[in-house]
């Protein structure tokens, strides 16, 4: 690895992005590699509308 590299990760409680939380949650039920959603799943809608990011 020649290349110089910037990484930065900044810790977002999960208390705070509850739709990636509960995206995660119902990704894992499944045992597909790669899982697309057309439309937002149902349980998503009030993660999003509680989101505080």
């Amino acid at each position: 690895m020649a290349k110089d590299w910037y990484v930065k990760l900044l810790f977002v409680p999960r208390t705070t992005n509850m739709t990636a939380d509960t995206i995660a949650k119902e990704v894992r039920r499944h045992t597909m590699r790669l899982l697309v959603f057309a439309q937002p799943i149902p349980m998503v809608h009030d993660a999003i509308l509680q989101d505080k990011c």
